[in-house]
C-alpha cells in the first residue's frame, strides 16, 4: 500500500482541493499555499492509502 495525501475544503462538503500528493512534506506546502488563495476555507489535510499493484499484475488464476 502507498500512502498519498490530499488538501480538502473541510466546511465545503470536503472538496478536494489537490489530490495524490507523494509526500506530506509537499502536502504541508501545498496546504500553506491554498490558506493564501484562500483565507476563510477551513483546509484540512488528509492521507489515503492506494494499492501499488496495478490491475492485471497479479495471480494467473489459468496456472493455479
Amino acid at each position: 500500500m502507498v500512502t498519498y495525501y490530499r488538501v480538502v475544503d473541510a466546511g465545503n462538503c470536503s472538496q478536494i482541493l489537490a489530490n495524490a500528493i507523494p509526500t506530506e512534506e509537499q502536502a504541508q506546502e501545498i496546504l500553506h499555499f491554498l490558506q493564501k488563495d484562500y483565507p476563510r476555507a477551513d483546509l484540512e489535510i488528509e492521507s489515503y492509502q492506494k494499492s501499488g499493484v496495478r490491475p492485471g499484475f497479479g495471480r494467473d488464476p489459468d496456472l493455479h
